[in-house]
This record gives structure tokens, C-alpha cells and sequence, in this order.
């Protein structure tokens, strides 16, 4: 072995701990050794290299080196790039990260101001490359939650998708409707349907002086419910179980709530829905169109999250579904996490079927887009925006 004495401490216990080690080794077990050996960033200042050639995208200095391993200091400036890589023969390896490291600045070159994908085999690679990620880094520190497919999203739901949406569609349709049909807010009973992380229900409460005990979320996910309840009345449920009736004055179903339901359960979504509210009440649903997908962006993102999305047309018993594939990737509590968010199916009714449906259980159906609140008539086939809103009164 070659002459470890003057490396600093933590660097000799990982090359004495991987020269021990008789048995293959897991990328698990070679991030244990790493860990274990509490490198400092002043351990391995000594090699760093901010200077080198614009060419060589980062800085790297060989530590040690034999037959078996290598340990490497790499260094990288601001501006510095680095695509996810194995070298092509490595069969394990770990990477401490002292500072903060980012893809965005090069996921955003491959990006149009609109949040569009313009360079399809760059977009392949790196989610590709992000789903690998992500698997091993379930592996490596134990969290695949199969039961909740929100579990990831929910931590970051808030700030890239319930925000922006709230700030952009959901509080200015919901002025639109209050001054157009002078709903008074401030009396009225409100169950939110698929209430997500409760976001815009607590917008609801503060805006509008709704008491507290006059709103109510719902949501099949515990996860979602589980921060929804730090900000409204919420609870676990599916409202196809809801059982009482005539108990609310309004609906809400936000973010295309109804249209994640398979599309031989969302009539009777709809139906459930009609029964809770009262006479003369109200459902306010928005709704995505059949060629929503136009304007379907490829990135969400904000300071400390980049949501990824993938989507596409799939047909299932003869009906068409938006299929969106989702991978996070975030800065929380001052770690990087890869997670992969799973795949969302979203039924694309014609807003001539939805129209239909709605008529079957409330006297009074308005719809009007999303984001002009332009009236749409019965023959139309979509909407500028691609989004609807859609009002009913029972």
C-alpha cells in the first residue's frame, strides 16, 4: 500500500476501511465509509483546485490512488458545469459535497422562457440520469414510500405547483367569481375537495374572514393532509365515501381535481359532490382540455426546487389520458434530494361531455377559461389558456 501517513486522518480511515473490506461493495456501504470517516472540507483543502482550465469543467487532484480505488478532490467554481458520470468502469463510489452544488444553471440552457424543453436529447439524458439517481438514493437511505405517492411531492408541493398556481389562476378566479355571482364568502360553508396541502383554503380564511370552523379540505393523500392540517380543518378521505348530504353552501375542486379520477368514477365524483351541496349552492371546479398538454411546462422551479415533468397522450379504454411523469429535485433541510414523484393520470373529457355531466345534477352551469375568464359556449372544443373554470349552482 502506498504511504498513507501524511494524509490527513479521515482520508487514511477510508483507505483503510475499503482495503479491509473483503466482499463486493454496495454503493450503500462505500457512502457508509465515507460518512463514517468524518472528512472535514479543511481536510482536503490542501488539493483543491479553482484554477484549472475553463476547458476541464472542474478541477480535480488524485489523493490516493492503487489498483482497486481512487480518491479525489474535485473542485468547482461558479459556472462550473458537470454532467452526472461513472467514469465507465466504476463499479461503486460515494461523493462527500462541501458547499453548494447545482444542475441548474445547464438544465436552464436547455430551456425556453416559457419552461418548454428545447433540446430533446440533453432532456432524455438527464432524466435518465436523475431517475437512476433517485433509485440509488432510495437505496442508500431507505425511503421508498410505495403506499403514498405523494410523499415526496408534498414536501414541495407547496412551493412550486400550489403557489404559483394560487398566485397566477386559482385567487384571481376565485375574485372573478365572487364579484360576478356576489357570493358571500364570509358565511359560507366550503368543503375543498382533493385540498392538497391547504394552501389556497387558508388564502380562503384569511381573505375572505371565513371562519375557521366553515372551511373543510379533504384529501386521499396522508402525506398532503398531514401539513393541510397546520393550516385548515382537514382529513383523510375520498369523496366517493362521503355519506352526508346538503351540508356545505360551495365546492371547491381545484387543479383538475375531478380529472384524476378514473374515467368511470368521475360522473359519480361529480354526483357525490352535488348530493353535499346545498340547494342554490355552488360547485367551482377548474378543469384541463383535451390538448392541454400544448401548454404543459416541462420545468417548475424556484430557489431551492426543480420539478421535472414529462408528459404525454395515452389511450385507456378508449379514453384519453394526460399521463405527467414528475422527478424533484431540492435543497431541503440543506440536503439535496432526487425523488421520483411517480406518474399522475388526468381523464381529457370534451368540455362538451363534462358540460353534459355537470347538467345531469346542478340546474345552472357556467364555463369560462381559466385565465381570461372569456365565456365558453356549448360547441367549443377548448380554451385559449387550455384550462377551464367551471361554475354550477344546484
Amino acid at each position: 500500500m502506498n504511504n498513507i501517513t501524511n494524509l490527513p486522518t479521515s482520508i487514511q480511515k477510508i483507505i483503510l476501511d475499503i482495503s479491509s473490506y473483503k466482499d463486493k461493495m454496495t454503493p450503500q456501504q462505500a457512502r457508509n465509509i465515507v460518512m463514517n470517516a468524518s472528512v472535514r472540507a479543511e481536510d482536503i483543502e490542501y488539493w483543491q483546485d479553482y484554477h484549472h482550465p475553463l476547458t476541464n469543467s472542474y478541477g480535480r487532484k488524485s489523493l490516493f490512488t492503487n489498483s482497486l480505488f481512487e480518491i479525489m478532490v474535485m473542485s468547482w467554481c461558479p459556472g462550473d458545469i458537470s454532467t452526472i458520470h461513472d467514469h465507465g468502469h466504476a463499479q461503486w463510489g460515494a461523493v462527500q459535497v462541501f458547499g453548494y452544488a447545482v444542475f441548474k444553471t445547464e438544465l436552464m440552457a436547455n430551456i425556453d422562457s416559457d419552461g418548454f424543453v428545447t433540446n430533446f436529447n440533453y432532456w432524455n439524458l438527464l432524466w435518465n440520469e436523475l431517475l437512476q439517481a433517485s433509485q440509488l438514493q432510495c437505496e442508500l437511505i431507505g425511503e421508498i414510500h410505495n403506499k403514498d405517492s405523494c410523499y415526496s411531492y408534498a414536501e414541495i408541493y407547496d412551493e412550486v405547483v400550489r403557489k404559483e398556481s394560487l398566485k397566477k389562476i386559482t385567487s384571481k378566479y376565485i375574485q372573478f367569481i365572487h364579484c360576478k355571482y356576489h357570493l358571500d364568502l364570509s358565511s359560507s360553508r366550503i368543503l375543498s375537495i382533493g385540498c392538497g396541502t391547504g394552501i389556497m383554503e387558508e388564502y380562503l380564511l384569511k381573505n375572505y374572514y371565513l371562519e375557521w370552523d366553515n372551511v373543510l379540505g379533504i384529501d386521499t393523500s396522508e402525506s398532503m393532509i398531514k401539513l393541510a392540517s397546520k393550516r385548515i380543518n382537514a382529513f383523510v378521505g375520498d369523496i366517493l365515501d362521503i355519506k352526508y348530504t346538503n351540508s356545505c353552501d360551495i365546492a371547491f375542486a381545484s387543479l383538475n381535481v375531478f380529472q384524476s379520477f378514473v374515467p368511470s368514477l368521475m360522473e359519480e365524483a361529480i354526483e357525490k359532490t352535488s348530493r353535499i351541496i346545498k340547494n342554490d349552492g355552488y360547485l367551482i371546479a377548474d378543469f384541463i382540455t383535451s390538448d392541454h398538454i400544448r401548454r404543459y411546462r416541462n420545468i417548475l422551479d424556484s430557489e431551492n426546487v426543480v420539478l421535472l415533468r414529462k408528459p404525454s397522450l395515452i389511450e385507456e379504454s378508449h379514453n384519453i389520458i394526460q399521463q405527467n411523469e414528475v422527478i424533484n429535485v431540492a435543497i431541503l433541510n440543506s440536503k439535496l434530494q432526487i425523488m421520483y414523484g411517480g406518474k399522475h393520470n388526468y381523464y381529457l373529457p370534451s368540455i362538451c361531455q363534462v358540460r353534459y355531466i355537470l347538467g345531469k345534477f346542478f340546474n345552472r352551469v357556467d364555463i369560462f377559461d381559466a385565465l381570461t375568464f372569456a365565456y365558453l359556449n356549448p360547441e367549443d372544443d377548448t380554451s385559449p389558456s387550455t384550462q377551464y373554470l367551471i361554475v354550477a349552482q344546484k
